[in-house]
Parts: C-alpha cells; structure tokens; sequence
C-alpha cells in the first residue's frame, strides 16, 4: 500500500474519531432543560387541545404546543432561567403558572390539583407505556 494508501486510511481514522466524538454523550454537554406536563379537568381527566405557552420572563418569547390526546405537552432543550406558563382551553378557565424555573439538565415538575371547570396542569415527566 503506497503514500495514497497510507493517506486514505489517516483520513478515514480521522473521521472514525471525529463521528465518535460528536456522538459520545458523555462528551456533550447539556445547556438546557425540559418541561413535561399533563393538562387534566377537574375530575382528573386527560385533555387533549389545550393551548400550553411558556413565555420567557426575561424576553417575553413565546414558544406554544397543543396538548395530545392523553393531555400531554413537552417542552424540550429550554434554555434555562426563569418562565410563565399558560394553559387555555375554551369552555374552561386559563390556569397562570407566573414563574417556573427551568435548570440545565434537568426535567421541571409541578403538579397542581385540579380545579372547578379549569384547566389543571401536573408537569413532570410522562408515564412510560
């Protein structure tokens, strides 16, 4: 195997260890956080199409997701600091969270007791299937 030879395999070796180190987790470093949630009536129950927003405290951007049919909502790789959270539903009140703390690497829980007619949101990680 010549100089060209020698020259492919160092690139390919190169590329090899530039994959693995992108991909290895415990290279990357986590700079944010994620939010879980369940919006849920006053009996308990799942509802789906709920409007979630969590709006920045400090900027004020917004970032929306409709809840699915289990009630579910996700906000994933949140930047961490300081959130208002919002849910709406028509028929039901809007429930006001005025400051959730979002940390790195971490998965925020609040869970709150469902009220009269009000939307209610229990955040935290979802239940595995």
């Amino acid at each position: 195997m010549g100089e060209s030879g020698s020259i492919i395999r160092n690139i390919a070796l190169i590329l090899l260890f530039a994959v693995m180190g992108a991909s290895h987790p415990a290279l990357a470093q986590v700079q944010t956080g994620n939010l879980y949630g369940t919006a849920v009536d006053s009996e308990g129950n799942a509802l789906p199409g709920v409007t979630v927003t969590v709006t920045v405290t400090d900027t004020g951007a917004p970032r929306i997701q409709i809840t699915d049919a289990q009630g579910q909502f996700r906000f994933l790789e949140l930047d961490p600091g300081n959130y208002g959270l919002k849910a709406q539903l028509n028929g039901f009140s809007t429930v006001a969270y005025p400051k959730v703390n979002i940390r790195v690497g971490s998965n925020t829980t609040i869970e709150t007791e469902p009220a009269s007619r009000s939307v209610s949101v229990k955040m935290g990680l979802p239940a595995r299937a």
